[in-house]
């Protein structure tokens, strides 16, 4: 039980995270100018659809663009909300079913998906009209009218906020719309153009803020946290917000992870110098890792945070079958794309004579936090088990490994990790070790927290 007594006494300090939604619609004064846009691109060097990079312990793949908003369900079906249609698609994009269709189509605002699946809110901004999509199966119900809206959140206990400006120029209004009735209650006002909002499980409310010009200034974007009292008590301002984190370039969408309560924010601003860009928001004044950018001039977005099939979260360096996000852009100059941005492993492997026999060998790791540092766990080959333990350390990262929990034994000494993330330890195999000896690597950032683990090497 090595192992487990020195992750519980590995750190002192916890690091808070926290969360929010989603919108990949374009910002109204972005629709407003989009002639302005697209000269910017052509003139400052509009992106490539092939320009766009994942940040340490992450990867791309490929992910589905079916044109207009998507949100995924989990039975792998798709929502598609184009201004033209609004339609529910297989994982291959075929219609199978038709909600409604628009003639002429129309501007596509707000689309929010409840966390039980059970309804969907769906907002249109040429005309203003919300309507609540019953889900799976419909029917369509028009609810209300909020001209330019832009976002919605829902959270947990079914409230549901818009992020509009409906009626007060320069200034946007957070509404909260009730899905069965269509009554609006406006609870407050926020300068700027509209954007996103975020539930995070807990009922607290995020907001991204916008300025009235354009291109935005760098540094004047800021995260606004009202807790759930606040929130439920029905009047919403500056005043009474939490400034969560302060200084940042954009804010085009919002994502919360629902398991650890991680803050995810996209980063778009057309001023000199582009930024294109997600990053996790922190607090406190600690640094807010980028885990993605994009192609320079491009806007990006993310429509939501996809739930994994492995006992990983989203974060660096954990498991591949994480949760991942579904993330897109466009410069406006004909380059597009999407992708999904999930974490990617670090891996371990045993190379050298030595791993057939009598000989030199070495543990050598590749994908690591670059700058930090890592300790060897070692554990009999026989006693590997066939799922993976989860062991959380205080930032509330799960930290995995298949060696049985009662043997590991830590090796001394930690291992400094390059600016590629890798190490290499050599040792000597008197012959004696092959086919009994599984490791793995522990991997702590160099702020000191704990982030993940290796995939399992056997000698």
């Amino acid at each position: 039980m090595q192992f487990l007594s020195f992750l519980r006494g590995a750190q002192s300090a916890c690091v808070p995270s926290h969360p929010a939604s989603h919108s990949t619609a374009l910002p109204r004064r972005v629709r407003r100018g989009g002639a302005l846009v697209v000269a910017l691109a052509l003139v400052f060097g509009a992106g490539h659809a092939d320009a766009q990079t994942a940040g340490p312990g992450m990867k791309l793949s490929l992910a589905p663009s079916f044109g207009g908003s998507l949100r995924m369900l989990s039975n792998g079906e798709w929502l598609r909300w184009s201004g033209a249609s609004l339609d529910r698609l297989d994982a291959n994009g075929a219609v199978v079913q038709n909600y409604a269709t628009f003639s002429p189509s129309v501007f596509t605002g707000a689309l929010a998906l409840a966390p039980d699946e059970s309804f969907a809110i769906v907002g249109e901004s040429s005309n203003g009209a919300m309507y609540r999509l019953d889900l799976p199966n419909g029917p369509l119900v028009p609810l209300a009218n909020l001209p330019f809206n832009f976002d919605a959140a829902i959270s947990a206990q079914g409230d549901v906020i818009v992020s509009a400006t409906a009626f007060t120029f320069f200034f946007n209004e957070l509404v909260e719309l009730d899905p069965s009735t269509g009554q609006l209650t406006f609870l407050g006002t926020i300068p700027g153009p509209s954007g996103p909002v975020a539930f995070d499980p807990a009922g607290n409310l995020y907001y991204a803020t916008q300025v009235n010009t354009f291109p935005a200034p760098l540094g004047f974007t800021d995260v606004l946290l009202w807790l759930a009292p606040t929130v439920q008590a029905g009047t919403l301002s500056v005043g009474n917000a939490i400034f969560f984190e302060t200084g940042l370039d954009g804010g085009s969408s919002l994502a919360v992870d629902p398991t650890t309560n991680r803050l995810y924010l996209a980063e778009s601003n057309f001023s000199f110098g582009y930024v294109s860009k997600i990053r996790e928001v922190t607090q406190f004044g600690l640094p807010n890792p980028v885990l993605f950018e994009g192609p320079p001039g491009a806007f990006v977005g993310f429509s939501q945070l996809i739930a994994g099939t492995g006992p990983g979260v989203f974060a660096p360096f954990q498991p591949d079958a994480s949760a991942r996000l579904r993330i897109a852009w466009n410069d406006f100059a004909g380059n597009s794309g999407a992708r999904f941005l999930g974490p990617k492993r670090p891996t371990a492997q045993f190379s050298g004579p030595g791993t057939s026999g009598v000989g030199p060998a070495s543990f050598e790791v590749a994908g690591g936090p670059p700058g930090g540092f890592g300790f060897v766990l070692i554990g009999p080959t026989t006693l590997v088990g066939t799922t993976e333990i989860a062991v959380l350390n205080p930032v509330g990262l799960p930290l995995l490994t298949p060696l049985n929990p009662g043997t590991i034994v830590l090796l001394p000494g930690a291992t400094a990790l390059d600016s590629a993330g890798a190490f290499n330890l050599g040792f000597f195999n008197p012959g004696t070790l092959n086919g009994l000896v599984s490791a793995q690597a522990l991997f702590f950032d160099g702020g000191l927290y704990a982030v993940g683990t290796s995939t399992l090497a056997n000698l």
